[in-house]
Order: C-alpha cells, then sequence, then structure tokens
C-alpha cells in the first residue's frame, strides 16, 4: 500500500476513540440493572427513597426500555461506522492495486518499446527486413502479443498505432500478423489504421470512433458489440469510422453500432451482422431511439453481402 493511501497513526486512534463500544455499554446496562435489583429486594431504606422498593417484573422490564434502546443505537452506529471503515479500507487496497498495475504496465511497454527499437535499428539485420514466419519475425510477434495480453485500453492502442506506424503489419507486407491478437477493448479513437492487417483480431468493444480503417484487412476479426461510434457525437460525420473498402469478409459484427460506419464498397461476404444497430438522436428531445440497420441500409453502400448474415437474422443470397 502507498504512503498516499495508508491512514496516519493520529487518524487511526482518533477513529478508534470516537466509537463507544457495544460491549462496554451492554455491561453498563446489566450492571445498573442487576444493581437496582439486588437495592431493591435488600430493602435498604435508601431504596424507598428513590422509587425502586417492591417492584415486580414488568417494572423492571418498562425500567429496561430506554438502556435497551440505548444499546441497540449504540451497536446500530457502530455496525455502520465499521461498514464504513471496511469499505474505505477496501477503496484504499483497490486504488493501491491499480496504481501498483499501472506502473507494470508502464515497465512492460517500455521494455517493449525498448526491445522492438533495438529489432528495428539492428544494423545488420533490421526488423523491416524479416519475412513473416522467419525467426526474427516470430520473436517480434511474440513480444507483441505478449504485452498486448498485460495492457489496458489506452496502452493497447499505443501498442497498436506503434507497430503500425513502423511498418510492421501493413496489409501489402506484413512484417508479422496479428491474427488472435487481444485488442479487446482497445482504445483507439482517431487512429489512422488505413491498410492496417488485423486478420482474425479479437477487437471486442474496441473504440473505434473517427479511426481510418480504409482498405484493411479485418477478415475473420472480431468486431462485436459496441465498437463505432460514440453517442455524444449525435451522428456527426466527424465521428464516423471508415471502414471504405476494407476487407471484413468472416468477420463477426454481431451486436455492433454501425450508426455512422463508413462501409462504402466493404467486402462482408460470409461477415455475421446479426443485431447490427443504428442510434437515432434528436437534439431538442435528448432522446435516443436504437434500431436494427436494414438490409437495404446495408445494400446501399456496398454489393458484396454474399453469404453474410444481416442484422435482422437472415442469410443474403
Amino acid at each position: 500500500m502507498t504512503p498516499e493511501t495508508e491512514l496516519s497513526p493520529a487518524t487511526e486512534s482518533e477513529e478508534k476513540s470516537s466509537r463507544i463500544p457495544t460491549w462496554l455499554v451492554v455491561l453498563a446496562v446489566l450492571a445498573l440493572v442487576v444493581g437496582m435489583i439486588v437495592y431493591s429486594y435488600a430493602d435498604w431504606p435508601g431504596s424507598r427513597y428513590i422509587g425502586i422498593a417492591n417492584m415486580k417484573v414488568r417494572d423492571y422490564l418498562e425500567l429496561l426500555i430506554v438502556p435497551a434502546a440505548l444499546a441497540l443505537g449504540v451497536f446500530w452506529l457502530n455496525s455502520r461506522q465499521d461498514k464504513r471503515d471496511q469499505k474505505a479500507q477496501a477503496d484504499q487496497v483497490e486504488r493501491a492495486l491499480d496504481a501498483e498495475n499501472q506502473r507494470a504496465q508502464d515497465a512492460a511497454l517500455e521494455a517493449y518499446l525498448e526491445q522492438m527499437s533495438q529489432l528495428l535499428t539492428d544494423q545488420e539485420r533490421p526488423l523491416l527486413w524479416a519475412q513473416p514466419d522467419d525467426n526474427l519475425s516470430v520473436v517480434a510477434w511474440a513480444r507483441t502479443k505478449t504485452v498486448l495480453r498485460r495492457m489496458g485500453p489506452e496502452r493497447k492502442g499505443n501498442v497498436l498505432r506503434f507497430v503500425n506506424e513502423a511498418g510492421l503489419i501493413n496489409k501489402h507486407r506484413p512484417v508479422f500478423r496479428l491474427s488472435g491478437a487481444d485488442l479487446r477493448e482497445a482504445d483507439l479513437q482517431e487512429s489512422f489504421l488505413k491498410y492496417v492487417n488485423l486478420h482474425g483480431a479479437d477487437l471486442r468493444g474496441a473504440t473505434l470512433t473517427s479511426a481510418n480503417l480504409e482498405e484493411a484487412d479485418l477478415s475473420e476479426a472480431n468486431l462485436s458489440v459496441h465498437v463505432h461510434e460514440n453517442k455524444s457525437t449525435q451522428q456527426s460525420s466527424e465521428s464516423a469510422t471508415d471502414l471504405s473498402r476494407a476487407n471484413l469478409s468472416k468477420a463477426n459484427l454481431s451486436g455492433a453500432k454501425l450508426s455512422s460506419a463508413d462501409l462504402t464498397d466493404a467486402d462482408l461476404r460470409n461477415a455475421n451482422l446479426s443485431g447490427a444497430y443504428k442510434i437515432t438522436y434528436t437534439p431538442s428531445a435528448k432522446d435516443e431511439t436504437k434500431q436494427l440497420i436494414t438490409a437495404a441500409e446495408v445494400e446501399e453502400q456496398t454489393t458484396l453481402l454474399e453469404g453474410a448474415i444481416m442484422p435482422n437474422g437472415s442469410k443474403h443470397p
């Protein structure tokens, strides 16, 4: 636990001293009642003056109502305080673990970038000269896939942009492929990924708002679930995900939000579009309506639909 999240000893002692132990309240009440009973039955002269002589059991029960309510009240307050303390401690532990996880991700990303930079700048055999599936390519592929599994959404986006800008995953001459790579929930908004090779990649839940994936190879990729639009964009053209002329054959787009995705001339043969929907937004009413995209709306953008499962579940002839 980091020093920022730990409670100081003074604070802990103040919190402990502010609570009355329940056992102490119960013990005090019992001592008071037992003392009164003994004093009453002893028939000491003073008992007549304080009004407890000849008291019956019912009288003592009535007398116990207020102390019992007080004891229950203290018990309830202490329980609430204990729950608050436990929640605060749990939150502190969670923040500490999250901070440690972020530091670990930063260290892993820094090490990966350093290793890849060495491979790219090697004088005798730079990584860009490697052929797919040769030893050097396999090493780069393994390091990239391993680091992606350890990264959160933002850093996954950083890794993908790095290997793309380095020219390692261009579909025309890929050094290695990211088939099966863990890019779930990757933050790729506004990324320039034209011609990128993401064949078979797992992009479930990725943020692709305003991303340029023109002519990208996304065949057999998994792009299912809320991937293409930030609802705050209100259908503006700037928010569109550019998938024009992209290869989406056999890709999984089930349940994807495709309101502002540009699918002009995209290859959707044998793709799964079941449940793909759009959002219509009315600024005046500040209301959103979700509805399935129609087959006609898809056909307006592309004719490469042979064998595709349409949003309504039917199969395109």
